[in-house]
């Protein structure tokens, strides 16, 4: 890559990294945001370098945070944001050396910037990808919503409902935790998926490991507190009053938070939907309505009298017809569409030939 270009990229990365911090960013701007991000690997990394230098500032001495504090106090919400901008590319080249009242003068413009909450969601039958400001990715699954709160100890995402992949992005100084309502799920450089079902929490983790802590744990870093070995060492101690949880493997916490299963699975096969798939090994028939619910409009239900068979095969997520179509392959079933809500699911011989294909 050239020098004019790598310098246009880190440019353009110093202004999506002040303006995604901005109290004032749009919709419009985050969307565009993610879309550049996705553009270019070169994006991606001219942008997490300027985390890092951010992140390098947490060295500050206790003089130089209480001078912060006292700036940001005095100069309020609208101060000099262009001016900021200029002044926080050029922090790269201060030497240990330097000022540290000029250190937290140059400092100063982007603290207000550093805070960030978004929310996500999907409605029934749709799918949806975000990448967020730290380069890791959120695969939301039908039917869900999620609320994204970062500042600069915490990457924190709250499930308020449904499913959600996460794909992280390694930044050992900044734990990245999902809040289920019952339980603090800790990633360790991982893969792995929340599902918010009937109550009940179901974790699993394609790679990697997860460390599966109480809600009530705490792991905001304090201000005696902000070295990469004390933050690394915290994030061990909490793992280790909890559970790790490590790949091809799925916990259900319940509903007063203690976890009732742990066991071995195949993770690629339960996050399949991000493919476009439902992998079903011996599902039971009306759990499989439940999920097919998921995704069609209206709901899928069994009939009464209907034996709850187990279910193997693979169903590829589409519309309604074609789903149960290929559902009643599998499975003596035969689909009646009672309403636009609702569709029940009849005993049908085994050698029926009325359902579709592809």
């Amino acid at each position: 890559m050239g020098n004019v270009v790598a310098k246009e990229i880190d440019s353009q990365a110093l202004e999506q990294f002040t303006r995604m911090r901005a109290a004032d960013v749009s919709d419009s701007e985050r969307r565009d945001h993610e879309q550049w991000l996705q553009r270019d690997s070169a994006h991606r990394q001219a942008y997490r370098a300027i985390e890092h230098e951010w992140q390098s500032m947490d060295s500050l001495d206790d003089w130089a945070q209480q001078e912060l504090k006292r700036l940001h106090a005095q100069a309020g919400p609208g101060h000099n944001k262009c001016a900021g901008r200029k002044r926080w590319w050029t922090i790269a080249g201060f030497s240990a050396a330097a000022s540290a009242a000029v250190t937290a003068l140059v400092i100063f413009a982007v603290i207000p910037l550093l805070s960030f909450s978004e929310r996500y969601t999907t409605q029934g039958g749709e799918q949806r990808k975000v990448v967020l400001q730290d380069g890791s990715s959120v695969h939301l699954n039908a039917d869900s919503s999620l609320k994204v709160q970062f500042n600069g100890e915490l990457r924190e995402i709250v499930l308020l409902r449904g499913e959600a992949l996460f794909d992280v992005a390694h930044e050992p100084h900044r734990p990245f935790v999902v809040s289920a309502r019952y339980s603090k799920v800790v990633a360790v450089g991982t893969s792995f998926s929340i599902y918010y079902k009937n109550g009940d929490i179901d974790i699993t983790v394609v790679e990697g490991q997860v460390a599966i802590l109480p809600a009530q744990a705490s792991l905001q870093t304090t201000a005696d507190n902000t070295t990469d070995e004390t933050r690394s060492n915290t994030i061990k101690k909490l793992a280790d009053t909890g559970i790790l949880l490590k790949s091809d493997h799925r916990a259900t916490v319940n509903a007063q938070g203690r976890v009732e299963t742990l066991k071995k699975v195949d993770a690629a096969k339960l996050t399949a939907w991000n493919r476009g798939m439902l992998v079903l090994d011996g599902m039971l028939l009306r759990q499989v309505a439940e999920e097919i619910s998921r995704y069609v409009p209206g709901k899928v239900q069994v009939a009464a009298g209907v034996p709850d068979y187990p279910v193997t095969g693979v169903i590829k997520i589409r519309d309604q017809e074609t789903m149960l179509a290929l559902l009643a392959q599998v499975v003596p079933v035969r689909p009646v569409k009672q309403s636009t809500q609702l569709t029940l699911l009849y005993a049908a011989a085994h050698n029926q030939d009325d359902g579709g294909s592809e």
